[in-house]
């Protein structure tokens, strides 16, 4: 999808898995955590993989989130086909709310969603409180400019009732500010939802900077003191260019 933070977004597009494929995923790492003996520490993520695991009974996946390497909503048929695989006692019999589609906001995908008859968790990778900052960071805020995109929301949420969780990656004097955190308020109110911040992981061909953590706390606070849970992801993997965003940074 062109998001100027993101290495990964820089491979471009080969083609869509099929569902089976996806399953297939879930279904090697699990084989991978049951022939190891490893279970994964609870209290850690790790961003930007299609899967992410947290083992609730010994070498067993029990979450999964469709996001990264891929727009869940840019290939809907076969990614509601492996949720539904997933969820199925007859397959992983994973529950639905430890199954979370993320997407940088398709709205159409998120009404189509709306009105399905299994309801994955819904993340958002917002970005910024405004147009004119989104714009500059996600090239698809100019098809689907806020207001938009919150239409399809309140639709989601009147129709489910489901709350949304909105990941928001804070990008050094860029969105990362008192003032927009303030203005990040301002556009979540009346919205039921959860904020996850995650702080800009640098890469090669990005001169971006990240926030630092004194940044990324008062930005929390803002939100915090004005009734909006908010996390700050455990950030993993930098080191190995691994890290949310970095996947495909050194492919040329």
């Amino acid at each position: 999808m062109g998001c100027v933070f993101c290495a990964t977004g820089r491979l471009g597009l080969a083609r869509n898995l099929t569902a089976g494929e996806i399953v297939d995923q879930v279904n090697i790492v699990n084989q991978d955590i049951r022939t190891s003996g490893h279970q994964a520490d609870k209290t850690k993520s790790f961003p930007d993989n299609l899967i992410t695991c947290y083992p609730d009974a010994p070498n067993r996946i029990s979450n999964v989130v469709f996001m990264g390497m891929g727009e869940p909503l840019a290939n809907y048929d076969a990614v509601l086909d492996a949720v539904r695989i997933l969820n199925n006692s007859a397959g992983r019999h994973i529950g639905i709310r430890h199954l979370t589609m993320s997407t940088c906001g398709l709205v159409e995908g998120i009404e189509r969603l709306a009105d399905e008859g299994i309801q994955p968790r819904l993340a958002i990778s917002l970005n910024a409180p405004t147009d004119a900052i989104r714009q500059k960071l996600m090239p698809i805020t100019k098809k689907y400019p806020l207001n938009r995109l919150f239409a399809a929301i309140e639709r989601y949420q009147r129709t489910t009732r489901n709350r949304v969780t909105f990941e928001y990656c804070l990008i050094k004097g860029v969105n990362d500010t008192v003032l927009h955190a303030q203005m990040l308020v301002k556009r979540l109110r009346g919205v039921m939802c959860n904020v996850n911040l995650i702080e800009y992981n640098p890469h090669k061909g990005c001169d971006l900077k990240p926030s630092g953590s004194q940044a990324i706390k008062r930005f929390a606070g803002v939100l915090k003191d004005s009734g909006i849970e908010t996390t700050i992801r455990l950030k993993m993997g930098q080191t190995i260019n691994a890290a949310c965003g970095q996947l495909g940074a050194r492919l040329k």
